[in-house]
């Protein structure tokens, strides 16, 4: 029936919608946590109208030979890659359509007559007014010398999703440089290769302002006076660009004495005149640039998003022969459209907003649009930037600024879990002075206090996706970060009323619980970092945030230190353990809340998966569900030769073994399992040689973090290139580590000798542990990249590290250390330490 027809066709010709969470699902997983992300297009050769032009000068009656070289090239390009067509065209369209036809008779193409051709914006217009009728979802603006190849329109199609306006390849002429970058000329995609969202190029098309605007006055002059050589100079200087023409009518009147009617009139006319001046002569072309700054201004940047591919790894494939056959006219016209990228759309954007270049102060207030290009930076001189393109390689990283809110956000829950440290060893010291024994009661209050602020995760990512799901991850971020900040704010107020005793003890206990709901920024982090980034970048990402986390668990064991120092104490004080590292937590993540406000995205730029896993041979990832339309990246575009090229010298995927999953994820526990535990240790090590007071524990603790932090950084290649790059010897260096350690710690805790000299041997050795799993772990991580469920399984890999590595750890070091001993202890580190090194 018709309402059936009617459902297919609107199926068929829209992005996909976003389907329904398959079952199993975990909290976490890429397919869970981002329900704003854009719907990824399934675009196919039947949606694309190629779009080209050819203007011929008044008088032509024969199309020249280069043109007609052009025009078969074009037509036989078009047929191979399977597209419709449209050429506008101001004369000669039967002849033209003749041409065509006889170069390439089976592709589907209408000619269309422009009759008032303008300088471009007229016949733009009209290929979209076509693609409309046609009802196509993208039209392919191209010039009429470029030749299109399918791996070219096949990158393109993978770049576009839901909230995409245009995508193009960069071109000669271009300034590309990765990430986001403010519109001009030359950072924007051109028209002379430009695959366009229709519908959003349709609410405005292309406007008439990128036609040019002439001097109004002095044109009525040049019309009613004056001989055909003055005219033809005025519009040659209006076609350069050259707008700096002063009317001798608008200059400012004679001022009278200050405070006279004449003296202000004077200040009036004077405004104005330098507001007509600048308005004066706007010059036309580089339409594309005013049309993505009003869309971006209609829909927001986030729904409009430009992007310039850099696809230079496909050797040439995008042609650009700007060849006229020897014609100089066009070859100079040429040259000054490349010359004059910038400057032409800068007047017509100055024209199109010129309200806030009058009052830039309150138009930042009051107008939306500017806050578009803060985000690249703007300046306060004439130069104001509306807009921004953001340019892709072949690899992509994470715009720098998220990548750093989120490191930061990493690192600082980690601080929050350690900063706890200095209070619960000071309360172990005093409870093993007072009994010979630690109680189970005592035992499991330290492991619940430490660990605790991971037991609410799962609630922490329901409450963050709901928030999400609303107002993108900058919400679920802001979340997380209250629930931690409110948390310590509590305790500072609780403190300074001097309560203590049971009642502190149950108080401290629900706060942790409630630093908890903030769990869920490890979870969130992480997966907005790899949602911005192609998969080359994921084990550099992964060291990142191994840096991170030790980076904070060492700041954070130190901030009652600190605290205490700047009040010139050497103890924490007996009734308000918790008040200096606190405020300092509460100080610290308000600044970050006030980060994110400021500079986090309101909604990411996440990349299509089948731009993330590029180098998986074209791979649906496990996280999409299965169905026909799983089986390629694009309906019936067929991958590239050069793709599968790329695809066959990456490196090999692992295939869905079990006993491969379940190696990798055991090794990353028990590398979280072992810090965790040996953080613990050496406070309890050195609770029993007597070596306490003055936090000389804590420190401890972070020389067990930042040292690791330090190797990890160096052995996983994020340094600087300046520092040497021992990536290739990483895992022999962590085997002969591990077995270095177990030998070490033989001859030096066997026998009788001081304590304190034993306990200093036993933290060497757990140092040396660390420093082994630090080497390892990126490697272990990078296997685990190349599952073929990668993301679930990594997924399930944070779970284990929370529940069984950072709750359980610590517990196990306490209950071990009391009931089985230190030498107990320490074999099970070793052998942890030894399963995640041969596993590397």
């Amino acid at each position: 029936t018709s309402k059936r027809k009617h459902r297919r066709r609107w199926a068929l010709g829209s992005c996909a919608r976003h389907k329904a969470q398959p079952p199993g699902v975990l909290l976490g997983d890429q397919r869970s946590a981002g329900s704003m992300a854009p719907a990824v297009c399934r675009p196919s050769r039947a949606q694309v109208l190629s779009a080209t032009r050819l203007h011929f000068p008044a008088g032509t009656e024969v199309v020249p030979e280069a043109t007609v070289k052009h025009l078969q090239g074009y037509a036989t390009s078009t047929m191979d890659l399977g597209v419709a067509a449209a050429v506008a065209v101001n004369c000669l369209q039967a002849e033209v359509l003749r041409i065509i036809k006889e170069a390439a008779p089976k592709l589907r193409v209408q000619v269309l007559h422009v009759p008032v051709w303008g300088a471009f914006v007229p016949a733009l217009n009209t290929l979209l007014g076509e693609a409309q009728r046609r009802g196509k979802q993208f039209i392919l603006y191209q010039s009429l010398e470029v030749q299109c190849q399918k791996s070219v329109l096949l990158r393109m199609f993978d770049h576009f999703t839901s909230d995409t306006l245009v995508v193009g390849p960069v071109l000669d002429g271009h300034t590309f440089e990765a990430g986001e970058q403010p519109l001009n000329g030359r950072t924007t995609p051109w028209n002379t290769l430009a695959l366009w969202c229709t519908r959003k190029l349709g609410l405005t098309g292309f406007l008439s302002v990128a036609d040019g605007m002439p001097n109004s006055a002095q044109l009525k002059r040049e019309f009613s006076g004056g001989d055909e050589t003055s005219r033809s100079q005025y519009w040659a200087r209006l076609a350069s660009g050259d707008s700096q023409y002063i009317d001798e009518d608008s200059a400012a009147p004679f001022a009278g004495a200050m405070g006279t009617d004449q003296w202000w009139e004077s200040s009036v006319t004077r405004t104005k005149s330098e507001a007509g001046r600048a308005a004066a002569e706007v010059p036309a072309g580089v339409e594309e640039v005013t049309a993505i700054a009003l869309l971006q201004h209609l829909l927001g940047e986030a729904g409009a998003r430009a992007k310039l591919l850099d696809l230079s790894s496909l050797g040439g494939k995008v042609s650009w022969k700007a060849d006229w056959g020897g014609d100089e006219r066009r070859k100079q016209w040429h040259e000054y459209k490349m010359a004059s990228k910038v400057a032409r759309p800068a007047a017509q954007i100055k024209q199109l907003f010129t309200a806030r270049f009058r009052n830039r102060f309150s138009a930042s207030l009051k107008q939306p649009m500017l806050a578009v290009g803060n985000a690249c930076g703007q300046s306060e001189d004439a130069h104001l930037h509306f807009g921004s393109v953001f340019h892709y390689g072949e690899s992509i990283a994470p715009p720098p600024r998220v990548a750093a809110i989120c490191l930061f956000a990493i690192a600082l829950f980690s601080a929050n879990f350690s900063q706890i440290f200095a209070a619960v060893f000071r309360a172990y010291n005093i409870a093993r002075s007072a009994e010979s024994q630690l109680s189970p009661q005592t035992a499991a209050f330290m492991g619940l206090i430490i660990g605790g602020v991971y037991l609410p995760i799962p609630v922490s990512l329901c409450l963050t996706r709901c928030v999400t799901a609303v107002a993108d991850h900058i919400a679920g971020l802001v979340l997380c970060i209250l629930a931690v900040l409110m948390s310590h704010v509590a305790i500072v107020l609780w403190e300074a009323n001097g309560i203590e005793g049971w009642r502190q003890q149950v108080f401290l206990l629900c706060m942790r619980l409630l630093q908890g709901l903030g769990s869920g920024v490890l979870f969130q982090a992480r997966f907005v970092l790899v949602s911005l980034c192609t998969q080359d970048r994921h084990q550099e990402l992964q060291a990142r945030m191994f840096v991170a986390v030790d980076v904070g668990l060492g700041l954070g064991a130190l901030l009652p230190w600190v605290g205490t120092w700047l009040l010139g104490e050497s103890e924490l004080s007996r009734g308000h353990p918790e008040v200096l590292s606190s405020a300092m937590l509460a100080v610290l993540n308000f600044a970050l809340l006030l980060w994110i406000l400021a500079a986090f995205p309101g909604r990411l730029p996440r990349l299509p998966d089948r731009v993330r896993f590029r180098a998986g041979s074209f791979r649906q990832p496990a996280a999409a569900p299965a169905g026909p339309s799983a089986a390629a990246p694009t309906a019936d575009l067929e991958a590239a030769p050069e793709d599968r090229a790329l695809a066959d010298h990456a490196p090999p995927r692992l295939q869905r073994n079990r006993l491969w999953q379940v190696r990798l994820l055991v090794s990353g526990t028990a590398r979280v399992f072992v810090q965790s535990a040996a953080l613990m240790t050496v406070a309890l090590w050195m609770r029993e040689a007597d070596f306490t007071g003055q936090f000389r524990q804590v420190q401890a603790i972070a020389v067990l973090c930042f040292v690791p932090a330090l190797a990890e950084a160096l052995f996983s290649g994020v340094l600087p290139s300046w520092v040497p790059q021992p990536q290739e010897r990483a895992r022999m260096f962590a085997v002969g580590t591990a077995v270095a350690v177990l030998g070490f710690y033989a001859c030096t805790t066997l026998g009788s000798g001081d304590i304190q000299w034993q306990t200093r041997a036993a933290g060497l050795d757990l140092l040396v542990l660390l420093v082994a799993l630090a080497i390892a772990q990126p490697i272990n991580c990078s296997k685990l990249d190349q599952l073929k469920d990668a993301e679930q399984t990594m997924v399930v890999l944070e779970w284990l590290k929370a529940y069984v590595g950072r709750l359980a750890g610590p517990l196990v070091a306490i209950v071990v250390q009391n009931w089985l001993g230190d030498q107990v202890l320490m074999v099970i580190l070793c052998a942890s330490t030894v399963l995640v090194a041969l596993t590397a």
